[in-house]
């Protein structure tokens, strides 16, 4: 889609695309008026519009478009992916997995991302204005819808950069059929620092918790944002600052853990447990156990991913599992089309999406010194599904709603699952664990690597945020001096530490949008792509792309932009390193 009608596109879904989200459950915003008589001068009146519109911006985050685009460009190029069943017919993922990626790939459209800011620049705009209109529409309320959509925006932006590098960069909302956005590309940089003042500027004004609303994930709330603003920081190297902020969720968590151990609240989940290395000074962190019972294991997996907005997440959007053919709730299809073959709203997986985890990652139980997997890290059974000589392999996790793992004697095997269908399941942003080893990371990356006093602390704050993760998923008996527990005597140095991070973040977070940006933040740390080449390059094979030429320079971690964009903004000028691909040739980002 051009630029031109992307922005006309915009204008119009964003009057008339209010959706019902159930964290707020349904409410026909056109119902006010007829469609042929709702225009924005009779919209913008009261509260409720601004309400519905902000519930419309989620659900332009559900659409099958904008997920998708969350798991090519944080996913998909990593190497925890490659072919699944009958990729070919998906010629742009197949070229995706071949690493030969065009301007005209139709995952390098950014159309979807921007219809999202869009709608938040509108909001953030009109707010004021209905405020003056509606007195039941408070300050304090305005402040807040403006925090919420500051940070959405900001998350949008976020996402582009880091798949694209540069990109256009503009907060006023479009209002007319010809204001076609016709601007050159702001620096990573100029972005990045502009999102993060924006966020940081109302922080403050933003929710922490949304009232008459059981769970509080399917929003952005102040502990949302403490995330982003985390993650942000990590990108632009500012370690104490993005420590300062993993603190303010893991202390929010624990206040949360502490109301609700006391009988205050209920989620009706279950109850986390205080997980920690014995030399520990902190209290823990409230993470789920993983075991089940007896010995069975998996808990962890199905309040988190099985029965979603756990206490444990801190930014997920849900779909709505009460849904039934013909009615107007919106399907996770991309996660159904992508990681299995869902037959329908009340069906179960099929069978393989057209995804699948590499060969080297599925078969690395089978090796006698695993490389991913220890046989008794409940993640493996929990991520990858193996047929029986396990020449085969699919992806479970986010595919199957609940999953037991079964211990008999020495060998683990899943016991038991249940599929789920398109409308349960939920896309997770952030959550605990990804915040503690964003925490991990941050102490790590400020480590002089002298062989100091103040190295030694910082080591061990950041390995024992690993162990608390490491060993909530693993199964058997931990007591005593259990070798196979990570011991703090294995990692004497910076490199080590964060090799061992990077690792955990891997295993933890498998399929959930982070590996191939955990790359390539390693890679700008570095100022190389040998990070990416080491990690990326063994899932190829002979007959696929040159392992010798992927990657040859940094730009070749980014996307190029969309043809269709280049040759509708004028101003908007493709990069270098993609200038001179051949018309109809998938050789030119090797």
């Amino acid at each position: 889609m051009n630029m031109k009608n992307m922005i006309y596109r915009i204008k119009r879904t964003t009057l008339l695309g209010a959706a019902c989200l159930t964290l707020a459950g349904c409410a026909d915003f056109l119902d006010i008026l007829p469609k042929d008589m709702v225009t924005e001068d009779n919209f913008w009146d009261e509260k409720k519009d601004v309400e519905q519109m902000v519930f419309g911006c989620y659900a332009a985050m559900q659409s099958d478009a904008f997920i998708s685009r969350v798991l090519a460009w944080g996913e998909m190029r990593s190497d925890n992916l490659y072919n699944g069943t009958k990729i070919q017919d998906e010629g742009g993922l197949y070229e995706i997995m071949r690493e030969n990626i065009l301007s005209t790939n139709a995952y390098t459209a950014w159309t979807d991302v921007y219809n999202v800011i869009n709608r938040c620049n509108q909001i953030i705009a009109k707010a004021p204005e209905v405020s003056m209109k509606d007195p039941t529409y408070t300050s304090s309320e305005v402040q807040a819808t403006i925090a919420e959509l500051t940070t959405l925006r900001a998350m949008c932006y976020f996402y582009l950069i880091r798949a694209f590098k540069d990109v256009p960069y503009y907060t006023n909302p479009v209002k007319q059929e010809d204001q076609v956005v016709d601007l050159p590309a702001s620096s990573f940089e100029t972005v990045l620092d502009n999102i993060i003042a924006d966020v940081e500027a109302v922080q403050n004004n933003a929710l922490k918790a949304y009232p008459k609303v059981i769970y509080n994930t399917g929003r952005i709330t102040q502990d949302a944002i403490h995330a982003l603003l985390a993650d942000m920081y990590l990108w632009k190297g500012d370690y104490q600052k993005a420590e300062s902020y993993c603190q303010m969720v893991i202390d929010s968590k624990l206040a949360k853990f502490d109301k609700q151990a006391n009988g205050a609240s209920s989620m009706g989940i279950g109850m986390p447990t205080l997980m920690k290395h014995e030399d520990d000074p902190t209290r823990g962190y409230p993470l789920y156990p993983n075991h089940q019972g007896g010995n069975y294991y998996g808990n962890a997996y199905n309040r988190i991913f099985g029965e979603g907005n756990s206490m444990e997440s801190i930014f997920e959007l849900s779909y709505d599992p009460t849904g039934v053919a013909g009615d107007t709730h919106v399907e996770n299809s991309a996660v159904g089309r992508l990681f299995g073959e869902f037959t329908g709203r009340d069906k179960s997986n099929a069978g393989h999406g057209f995804l699948a985890p590499p060969d080297v990652l599925g078969s690395d139980l089978k090796n006698p010194t695993p490389v991913y997997f220890k046989k008794e890290d409940c993640r493996f059974y929990e991520n990858i599904v193996s047929d029986q000589d396990a020449s085969s392999f699919s992806i479970r996790k986010g595919v199957y709603k609940d999953i037991t793992i079964q211990q008999n004697g020495s060998d683990f095997r899943a016991s038991s699952m249940s599929g789920r269908s398109l409308l349960d399941a939920n896309w997770i942003f952030y959550r605990l664990t990804d915040v503690m080893l964003m925490q991990a990371e941050a102490y790590a990356n400020q480590m002089a690597d002298d062989g100091s006093e103040e190295d030694a602390e910082l080591l061990k704050k950041a390995f024992y945020l690993v162990y608390a993760v490491n060993t909530r998923s693993f199964m058997g008996n931990t007591s005593g001096s259990n070798k196979k527990l990570l011991q703090l005597g294995d990692y004497a140095n910076k490199a080590d530490i964060c090799n061992l991070i990077l690792k955990e973040r891997q295993i933890e977070l498998m399929f959930e949008g982070k590996r191939w940006f955990d790359l390539v933040r390693q890679a700008r740390r570095d100022g190389n792509t040998q990070i990416v080449r080491s990690k990326v390059q063994p899932k190829f094979t002979s007959s696929t792309a040159g392992t010798g030429t992927l990657f040859v320079n940094m730009e070749a971690l980014y996307w190029p932009y969309n043809k269709n964009e280049v040759k509708l903004n004028s101003s908007l000028e493709q990069k270098p390193f993609y200038a001179n691909e051949a018309e109809g040739s998938y050789e030119s980002t090797k």
